[in-house]
């Protein structure tokens, strides 16, 4: 199902997520998760990521895989538990400015470029889109 409604890095980002849950937590029932093993392996994950010196983004992706399996499981196989999920909340992530070159450093790329790609250049700063658009 999650791979015919989203693209496959983004399944395959979700299976390998999941099976780091699996891993941790063992084989338990699910109406054995509790809160704070949700709690816990989230802290977990963001441990590892201030020692790499990553930012809140990879658990955050954890915790909502583990709320969207339980939802899951709740929604389409009738399993009868809260999710544990419930009352945890996303951690605060740092969101940066995007960068954009100044003047100069546009001029000096189309220097560097034919008269195709400074055509290119010339249409995307004039329209505001991406170069993959």
């Amino acid at each position: 199902m999650l791979l015919l409604t989203r693209n496959k890095e983004y399944y395959e980002d979700c299976k390998r997520l999941s099976k780091q849950v699996i891993q941790a937590w063992g084989d338990i029932q699910t109406s054995e998760v509790t809160k704070k093993m949700v709690s816990d392996i989230i802290l977990e994950e963001v441990k590892r990521c201030k020692k790499e010196k990553l930012t809140n983004s990879r658990p955050n992706k954890l915790f909502a895989t583990i709320r969207a399996n339980f939802n899951h499981a709740i929604k389409h196989f009738g399993v009868d538990i809260k999710n544990p999920c419930d009352g945890l909340s996303k951690l605060p992530e740092d969101r940066r400015i995007k960068f954009i070159p100044t003047e100069e450093m546009i001029l000096a790329v189309k220097e560097a470029c034919n008269s195709e790609q400074q055509r290119l250049i010339d249409f995307v700063y004039e329209t505001g889109c991406r170069v993959g658009e």
